[in-house]
């Protein structure tokens, strides 16, 4: 098994738009992603740099750096329609399988963890970055 640094550049590459496909594929809009959602993953993806098990700490930093580029070249090649768009990101999210399949077991674990986060606070609603940061438990209380 291998560790997230060690993978070929291609894999890199194709595994860290992992986290905007989980975006888009969270997204309100039927059309795509809005300027909110957008904002908030940002945000998201940066406080992750500094905030995810240490495991993860590489690939968010490297997520980060790339992640308004890959967000929006994805949003605008995806297909404009419901109908359309999510069928065509979980077909991406399914051939990101195979790369994950080459990594530790406990990278992948933490990631699928760390990628759920992001169905929360991309909705309209979603709380403010800060208090994901420093009280990151589902806002309903600690019985959720």
């Amino acid at each position: 098994m291998l560790h997230y640094n060690e993978l070929s550049e291609n894999d890199k590459a194709q595994l860290l738009k992992l986290p905007a496909y989980m975006v888009l594929l969270h997204a309100t809009s039927s059309a795509g992603i809005d300027t909110v959602e957008k904002t908030a993953a940002l945000n998201i993806t940066h406080v992750k740099t500094f905030s995810c098990d240490p495991v993860l700490v590489d690939f968010y930093k490297d997520a980060d750096k790339v992640f308004e580029n890959v967000i929006n070249a994805l949003d605008s090649a995806l297909p404009g329609n419901t109908t359309g768009r999510k069928p065509a990101i979980q077909e991406e999210l399914e051939k990101l399988e195979s790369i994950l399949r080459k990594l530790e077991p406990g990278f992948v674990a933490a990631l699928r963890r760390s990628l759920r986060s992001y169905e929360s606070y991309i909705a309209k609603d979603q709380p403010d970055v800060m208090e994901y940061f420093v009280f990151p438990l589902p806002s309903g209380g600690m019985a959720e």
